[in-house]
């Protein structure tokens, strides 16, 4: 579930708050040009920063750079809940290599939200304030000399969200990643956590939802519009991503609350 809270507009740059709870994958992994701060209010989460995974305890927080991949999940098969603050600063040009906020400051910016959402100025000084400790804590190194080493990854990752509905092969992606079929696989896992094809499953899964959301009752013709060539393999992996069919699940969100 991926609730928007509060988006702001400005000049100087946007703030988006966000409230992500459930179970398993938050968000998928993806990248944008906007810092973001993380924080777990509930349970515990995975959280995954390029090919590095992080336990995320109640409590914690994490800063992620503009064009780091990450994603979210929950662990252990019990629900999770963060919230996430994605912040664009154009006059800061900085890579944090010190990723949790041990002084706990990330904490009191989202307390100042939920407790008073028109506080922007508050909020945004508190944002600067975490940003300046933490830069003088570890060996930030500057946005002009850092080398994207996953410009490839990203390459697959954006071709996979346009082509989805398409017959896509390992052996496509692991040309579009200019790797072979063996270190592409590895590659892939190593950045998002999961192999190719069940990433891929997860965004055709995410667009069958949409379409069942809408109405649509022909299951055969979703799974095609989505991708799937196979009926059956498409309630099967609908299922497993689910917990349920996806009949069943559309009746359900017809169910009045």
């Amino acid at each position: 579930m991926r609730e928007k809270i509060f988006k702001e507009n400005a000049e100087h740059g946007q703030i988006a708050f966000y409230k992500h709870s459930g179970l398993g994958s938050m968000f998928n992994c993806h990248w944008h040009e906007e810092y973001e701060l993380i924080y777990c209010f509930k349970n515990c989460a995975s959280l995954r920063i390029e090919s590095q995974s992080y336990k995320m305890y109640e409590g914690d927080s994490f800063i992620i750079n503009p064009g780091e991949l990450h994603s979210v999940s929950s662990t252990k098969g019990a629900e999770c809940g963060v919230y996430a603050m994605v912040i664009r600063l154009n006059d800061v040009l900085v890579d944090f290599q010190n990723k949790l906020d041990e002084k706990g400051l990330a904490a009191k910016i989202f307390e100042t939200y939920l407790n008073d959402s028109n506080a922007l100025l508050l909020i945004k000084s508190q944002i600067y304030q975490l940003l300046y400790v933490l830069q003088t804590q570890d060996k930030s190194t500057s946005r002009e000399n850092y080398l994207l080493q996953n410009v490839n990854m990203k390459s697959v990752l954006t071709y996979l969200d346009d082509y989805y509905s398409e017959k896509v092969t390992l052996e496509s992606l692991a040309k579009q990643a200019k790797l072979s079929k063996y270190h592409f696989i590895r590659s892939f896992k190593a950045y998002t956590g999961v192999t190719p094809i069940k990433y891929l499953n997860q965004i055709r899964i995410t667009k069958a939802i949409e379409i069942l959301k809408s109405g649509n009752t022909d299951m055969t013709h979703t799974a095609m519009q989505v991708g799937f060539d196979s009926i059956s393999y498409f309630i099967k992996v609908f299922k497993e991503t689910c917990g349920t069919t996806p009949l069943k699940y559309q009746k359900k969100s017809r169910t009045p609350k």
